[in-house]
């Protein structure tokens, strides 16, 4: 599933470098599909984190 983005990045620049009028169309649009994917992993990765102090465990303090 990650590697769907890139796979289309790639393919999508291929058919932007080397295709005519609508294979290029094509790559245009698969690398705009591309980038609407890497946003979504970088959205589900970075944003939707709970914060670090969520992980760490609460420190007790005990006084003698």
């Amino acid at each position: 599933m990650i590697l769907l983005p890139i796979a289309f990045a790639f393919l999508g620049l291929y058919l932007l470098i080397l295709g005519d009028g609508p294979a290029k169309l094509v790559g245009a649009i698969l690398m705009l599909v591309a980038a609407g994917f890497i946003f979504l992993f970088w959205v589900a990765i970075y944003v939707e984190l709970p914060p670090v102090e969520a992980y760490l465990p609460a420190m007790e303090v005990r006084y003698v």
